[in-house]
């Protein structure tokens, strides 16, 4: 087992990070890596090569034999990210001689480019091998020194992981029809929770782009009891968690021009105390009630078209002056939610892009193959 952690960097291990890459080095310590000084696993010996390696200057490669060296499975992840830097700092020194992104390589006098300065995880897969490979030998070559890597303690941060959920996690905005939108009064409405995951409601102005998420822009104003957040141009902190089976009051004053939220008949309230969600806020067009589903989620709307249907209303809202958002309506308000569809253009005779079909074989349907072409720099 290793024996000591190393707090200054001996100048044996000093000579020895200096033969390989030190940029590797820093990726390992900037990862929160130790590095931990013991006795070598196998002893050093050169790789055994053919005389014609010799090359004719008289050089003749000696790496040493790491094949013996059998790394744990902690050390595949950080396998990933030195091989993912490696990427990045190619592309960044490509980035700056002048290198741009081109379907093919393509050099001239005046311009550089190249199909690989693309997002390492689309990058093309032997390029990923390779990198692989060199940093697998790098952490080889540093037991072979008797230098490991210890793996840095984690500790599981709940906020974070939902956060991570939430960005990773597709959604869908619905919001009422335009044509119930309220631009004075004091409105309120429901919502009971019947899933756990990520979710928002409030209010959106029908001037808003409806393929936004609630809060993300200046013209909608929400309430995300997933990560307790209030939105609007971004998150901040406000009132509490909910669990299955609350139920989220939502309210709207466009006397005060303020939006505030309760759970299950108590007002919500910020970090400073205050019980608005959201003050001085602007109507332009109109708002309607708007929700904000990530996948599989489910929640039950009540608009108080039956006023004694809502459970919390008494409680809080109605001795203040609000009214159900569709008080003495009979028919169901139509919701609406905006879908992305793919859009298609022309590739003209004079695009820089060619498009030839390929066509279909024994075992490969048929494909598209896109080629860009050669520009020329004459003037």
């Amino acid at each position: 087992m290793p024996s000591s952690k190393l707090t200054v960097i001996e100048p044996l291990i000093l000579l020895i990070l200096t033969l390989v890459d030190w940029f590797i080095f820093r990726t390992i310590e900037a990862l929160r890596y130790h590095m931990i000084l013991d006795e070598s696993p196998v002893r050093l010996r050169p790789v055994r090569l053919p005389q014609n390696y010799q090359q004719s200057n008289g050089f003749k490669p000696q790496p040493l034999d790491s094949r013996e060296i059998v790394l744990d499975d902690n050390m595949f992840s950080l396998i990933d990210a030195l091989a993912k830097n490696t990427h990045n700092v190619w592309a960044r020194e490509k980035i700056r001689r002048g290198w741009t992104f081109g379907l093919n390589e393509f050099v001239n006098m005046s311009q550089k480019r190249s199909p690989h300065l693309v997002p390492y995880e689309v990058v093309d897969q032997r390029i990923k091998e390779a990198n692989r490979e060199s940093a697998t030998e790098f952490i080889k070559t540093l037991q072979l020194f008797g230098i490991f890597l210890e793996s840095p303690v984690l500790e599981h941060d709940e906020d974070a992981e939902k956060e991570l959920k939430v960005t990773k996690a597709f959604s869908r905005t619905y919001r009422a029809e335009a044509l119930y939108a309220v631009s004075s009064g004091k409105w309120y409405f429901e919502f009971e929770v019947l899933t756990s995951g990520f979710m928002k409601v409030g209010w959106m102005d029908i001037s808003a782009q409806s393929t936004v998420d609630i809060g993300t822009d200046d013209r909608s104003y929400g309430f995300d009891g997933y990560l307790a957040r209030k939105w609007h141009q971004g998150a901040g902190t406000y009132g509490r968690e909910w669990k299955i089976g609350d139920i989220v009051g939502v309210f709207l004053d466009l006397s005060d021009h303020t939006i505030s939220f309760s759970l299950n008949g108590e007002l919500l309230l910020d970090p400073s105390g205050s019980e608005m969600a959201f003050d001085n806020v602007l109507v332009t067009d109109g708002f309607v009630p708007a929700m904000t589903f990530s996948a599989g989620q489910r929640a039950k709307l009540n608009f108080g078209q039956d006023s004694n249907s809502l459970k919390y209303f008494t409680t809080c809202g109605l001795q203040e002056g609000y009214e159900p958002f569709c008080v003495n309506m009979y028919r169901q308000m139509p919701m609406w939610y905006a879908k992305r569809l793919p859009q298609f253009e022309d590739i003209g005779l004079n695009s820089t892009i060619e498009v030839s079909r390929i066509p279909p074989t024994g075992n490969n349907p048929p494909c598209l193959k896109i080629t860009q072409k050669e520009v020329s720099s004459a003037v």
